[in-house]
């Protein structure tokens, strides 16, 4: 079991992601250290979580501020016939936003701060770094989208 805080961090953003989402069939969310290099052997959804940047610095002489950037890959291969529709690229594109919307805390009344135990994290930034790759839908028919996001707690 992982005590990290960014590990921590991340097990708690696949736990808010798969219940948000509801992953079935061979769909899944996961927190990983590397990117699965077969694309071809991607089956269903995969939601893919990776911690990239961690950072502890003193706010005051009694709290530390922690931020911690996180990287996510949302990946899914095309399994039909033919080149991937219209529909399906827009499902998948709207999923991409619901999944900046979910992990979007601003403490406020409707975006709460993120709470692990005690601990309450907001979000600093969010960001589709790659709403989806052009060339990986073409070359490959997989949706491939890339997003990062920063988070900031007092400890």
């Amino acid at each position: 079991m992982a005590t990290t805080p960014i590990l921590t961090m991340l097990d708690s953003l696949v736990t808010r992601i798969s219940t948000q989402w509801g992953p079935t069939g061979n769909d899944a969310v996961s927190r990983v250290y590397q990117t699965p290099v077969k694309t071809s052997e991607i089956v269903g959804r995969k939601v893919y979580l990776f911690p990239a940047e961690y950072d502890d610095e003193s706010a005051t002489r009694a709290e530390d501020l922690i931020t911690y950037r996180v990287a996510i890959i949302v990946a899914e291969r095309y399994e039909a016939a033919g080149e991937p529709t219209v529909a399906w690229v827009d499902t998948r594109v709207d999923f991409v936003n619901d999944l900046l919307d979910w992990l979007e805390f601003l403490g406020t009344s409707g975006n709460p701060l993120h709470a692990i135990g005690t601990r309450e994290i907001k979000t600093l930034s969010r960001e589709p770094v790659q709403v989806y790759d052009v060339e990986m839908l073409v070359k490959h028919k997989m949706f491939w989208s890339e997003l990062e996001f920063t988070f900031q707690e007092l400890a």
